[in-house]
């Protein structure tokens, strides 16, 4: 380092300090980008039950549409929102589990599947003109219906309580990496201003003891040794 020119000195400290700036922002975007999407990502449960009531609520209007006018369309629609409500039942759980919200899945599942087996029943039986069948199974796809919702809204409000928690924990973790942050870039900014402090020292150093050398030659003392530089 003391051999070093000056301007590779320069040039070195201020691409340290550079780099160390850097570095410390980008591990505390790093760091509070993940807290961001967790955060965002934490209410999603709760977005996706809502679609599969809506969904679970065309599909029984469709298929009520269709055993009243018995259109294209309607059936059409029908097939459509029972496709996109099976899709939507893949994001449940099928595990045999004491956890409860586990439990409500599995139930939400189970029973859309039966409810998905009479309502395509109770379709071919009205393309088929048996009336007495549709309307049994239309009862019975009614009664499923009422109870997959009352299950998705009791789960919904366990999942929205669940996640409250989580944001708070999440809003709490967040606060902290704030002030974390901020206590890193003061350190970081201390560092590199003492770094940068050093790099006159080197200057002046030498120049001084070059100065002071130069004052006892013209002091006549021919005998001091020059300190290399």
């Amino acid at each position: 380092w003391e051999n070093l020119p000056i301007t590779h000195k320069l040039f070195l400290e201020i691409a340290l300090t550079a780099a160390a700036l850097f570095a410390s922002n980008l591990l505390i975007y790093a760091q509070i980008n993940k807290l961001v999407v967790r955060m965002d990502s934490v209410y999603s449960s709760n977005v996706n039950l809502n679609e599969l009531s809506d969904c679970l609520a065309e599909v029984q209007n469709y298929m009520y549409k269709y055993l009243e006018v018995k259109d294209s369309d309607s059936l059409t629609a029908y097939y459509k929102a029972e496709q996109e409500y099976r899709d939507l039942l893949d994001g449940l759980s099928r595990k045999i589990t004491d956890n409860p919200i586990q439990i409500l899945e599995k139930n939400i599942r189970s029973m859309s599947e039966s409810y998905l087996s009479i309502t395509d029943e109770t379709v071919q039986a009205k393309r088929g003109l048996n009336v007495e069948k549709y309307k049994s199974s239309y009862e019975s796809a009614l009664r499923l219906y009422k109870f997959i919702n009352d299950d998705i809204s009791v789960l919904n409000g366990r999942q929205f309580k669940n996640n409250s928690a989580s944001y708070k924990t999440l809003q709490s973790a967040l606060r902290y990496l704030e002030i974390i942050s901020l206590v890193i870039l003061c350190i970081v900014m201390v560092i590199s201003l003492a770094v940068m402090m050093m790099l006159p020292r080197d200057i002046v150093t030498p120049l001084t003891n070059l100065a002071q050398t130069a004052k006892l030659v013209g002091q006549g003392n021919f005998h001091v040794k020059v300190t290399p530089i």
